[in-house]
């Protein structure tokens, strides 16, 4: 019975809208997850169309987020964080966890969670440079680089997907 409890004594239409209801709250829940590609290592190809044939726009590093926009075949039509579209193979990105990109020119690389804390070791990070999301605090993002380095930013100076 459940949360469907007497739905069949009201009929159909009734039924088709808690359905409706139930799919869209579903979708509008999930949308953001289901839309964030992270770009697993070595690197990616994004190319101008979902083929090998056609030309290649660009390398993206290891933990590169893209934003996926349509699918169309093995191959995912993506968005970076310029809003430049390409396509990239499914194999070569992942959906398993999330990934950052300094959007800012610079920003500040943190050993904590605020600017009281001091700045690691590699000070700053330029625009395009990625990670892998691991922790949010408030207005802070804790990210992995390849070599499992960890440090925080500042979350507006990045994208997150």
């Amino acid at each position: 019975m459940g949360i469907f409890k007497g739905l069949e004594k009201r009929g159909s239409s009734c039924q088709y809208i808690t359905m409706r209801t139930l799919i869209l709250f579903c979708a509008f829940t999930l949308s953001s997850k289901a839309f964030a590609l992270c770009v697993v290592p070595p690197k990616a190809n994004l190319r101008k169309g979902p083929g090998l044939n056609f030309s290649l726009i660009m390398d993206a590093i290891p933990y590169t987020p893209l934003k996926k926009v349509s699918k169309k075949g093995g191959w995912y039509e993506v968005k970076d964080v310029d809003g430049k579209s390409a396509w990239v193979r499914e194999d070569v990105v992942t959906t398993t966890y999330k990934c950052v990109v300094i959007k800012d020119e610079f920003a500040n690389i943190r050993n904590g969670p605020g600017t009281k804390f001091p700045k690691s070791g590699a000070g700053m990070g330029e625009k395009y440079l990625s990670f892998r999301l691991l922790e949010e605090q408030k207005e802070w993002v804790k990210v992995e680089d390849l070599d499992g380095d960890q440090a925080w930013i500042h979350k507006p100076a990045v994208w997150i997907q």
